[in-house]
């Protein structure tokens, strides 16, 4: 009973880890596209501002 109880525990922490990591990789993914379209905009706009 006990060893099911940490099997399950351990599961479900390795699940929420798997989970946190994934979202936060998504969320740094997001913020790198952010990025680059801004630095896509910013070069973009210094291109027609000087031709």
């Amino acid at each position: 009973m006990f060893k099911m109880l940490i099997r399950i525990l351990n599961t479900l922490r390795s699940r929420i880890w798997d989970m946190v990591f994934f979202l936060f990789s998504d969320y740094s993914n997001l913020q790198l596209v952010r990025m680059g379209i801004a630095q896509k905009a910013i070069i973009f706009n210094q291109r027609t501002v000087y031709p």
